[in-house]
């Protein structure tokens, strides 16, 4: 049971006290009322051991003290001791109590029983629309350049068109997540989580995909909490048909699977997390397609700080370095071999309860080790992105949609390269509702 719950159970109509030292339950031990008293600060300080001792305690002096049997049990489920806590609920069950005694004593059963099954599921459905107004990446010229930096011919597409279009596309996700609680008290567990989507563009084809995906992973909390997982993605992209000349233009489908490692800690209330990845990307149906297949390795360090009960802000530095898989393929290194560093700056604001705003900047830099022939220098990107999202809890219009959320967000993101070839903005801006499921 979360420490929450358990300070909302045991601090109601608690009047305002001094705060009791052990020295001074030390001193008088058999009183009651002290006894009382340090059981609730210790669970508002969130020390349930110390907590535990001093019901216990009171127990022992007043075998019959109903009331303390049930913090006792409450407790008990706070330091994940189930076993322990049922017992106790069991054994109070059986003597005549009153009716308010019973019903907790019943609803704390019901919620151990439901702790005490390892496994849980939890997912969602999301359905949604986005648009987007350079679908085909088009430079911010129009044109491309030559190896002497010559604007010589006008950008065209995978569909073969020479300038910027838009396209608005429907999508929909779904994620599912089994959990396997491993029965510890410092809630250590496994997981596996499918995931799926569809993506289908009203204009062009260049957005339209279907992908899947599968995490495994564990998790340890602690004074430093351990996430592992190792993960395996698809992505399936359509078939596009050529303006110019109605021929069928195949899409790169790509397979990745990764490992990772998180780690993370709370120092003076700022969430401090190291992530370490390393993944492949396979990609497949054209023959150039070997040119594409990179090994990544990657390392961020992110932050979250609370600045008072409306405000929080986040951060996040990383560095990625990618390599091609098949050196000896050519055009591999050219096109794939590049170092990345990244910094994103970001804040949430909550207006309202069920409100939420987050907005961030983020500036990367893509740097190149090798030149392509066709290109004037080796190539080195600066890219910004400026970003602002909504999100309603269904729990803030009606109880009844208190598993639904409503979200809105705007992206604007612009790069700037050494060669105008590679110089894109691009505006996107989506509308989705999620509907969470499970236990």
């Amino acid at each position: 049971m979360k420490k929450s719950l358990l300070v909302a159970a045991l601090t109601v109509a608690t009047p305002a006290l001094a705060e009791i030292s052990y020295s001074e339950l030390l001193a008088t031990p058999d009183d009651v009322a002290l006894n009382e008293q340090y059981v609730r600060e210790r669970i508002q300080a969130g020390d349930l051991s110390q907590a535990l001792a001093a019901v216990e305690r009171i127990i022992l002096i007043q075998p019959l003290n109903i009331n303390a049997r049930i913090i006792r049990a409450r407790v008990l489920m706070g330091l994940g001791n189930f076993g322990a806590a049922e017992q106790e609920l069991r054994a109070l069950d059986v003597l005549p109590l009153p009716a308010a005694a019973g019903e907790q004593i019943d609803a704390l059963l019901a919620d151990v029983e439901s702790e005490q099954n390892p496994w849980s599921a939890q997912g969602f459905v999301s359905l949604g629309m986005s648009r987007d107004d350079n679908v085909g990446n088009h430079t911010d010229t129009g044109f491309v350049a030559n190896a002497s930096g010559v604007q010589d011919g006008r950008l065209v597409d995978s569909e073969g068109f020479e300038t910027q279009r838009s396209d608005t596309a429907a999508q929909l996700h779904t994620g599912l997540t089994l959990t396997y609680d491993l029965g510890t008290q410092d809630r250590d567990m496994l997981y596996v989580s499918a995931r799926g989507g569809v993506l289908r563009g009203d204009r062009s084809e260049l957005r339209d995909e279907v992908s899947k995906g599968l995490t495994l992973g564990v998790r340890a909390p602690g004074p430093v909490n351990a996430h592992a997982y190792l993960s395996f993605d698809e992505t399936h992209r359509s078939t596009l048909t050529d303006s110019r000349n109605t021929s069928a233009v195949p899409q790169d489908d790509v397979t990745t699977q990764g490992v990772g490692l998180q780690l993370s800690t709370v120092w003076q209330q700022t969430t401090l997390t190291s992530s370490t990845t390393y993944n492949t990307a396979d990609f497949s149906g054209r023959q150039v397609s070997d040119r594409s297949d990179a090994n990544t390795v990657a390392q961020s360090f992110d932050l979250f700080k609370p600045i008072n009960d409306q405000w929080a802000m986040t951060g996040r530095i990383g560095a990625e370095h990618r390599r091609a898989d098949k050196p000896t393929v050519d055009l591999a290194n050219e096109t794939q071999d590049r170092n990345t560093r990244a910094l994103n700056v970001g804040a949430i604001y909550l207006p309202a309860m069920g409100h939420r705003v987050t907005a961030s900047v983020g500036l990367k830099s893509l740097q190149y080790k090798q030149r392509l022939l066709t290109d004037q220098y080796i190539r080195d990107d600066r890219q910004t992105t400026l970003s602002l999202g909504y999100t309603l809890m269904g729990a803030a219009l009606s109880p009844a949609l208190s598993d639904w959320s409503f979200n809105a967000n705007a992206q604007h993101s612009k790069t700037d390269s050494n060669m105008i070839t590679y110089d894109v903005t691009k505006n996107t801006v989506g509308l989705s509702t999620v509907y969470q499921f499970g236990d």
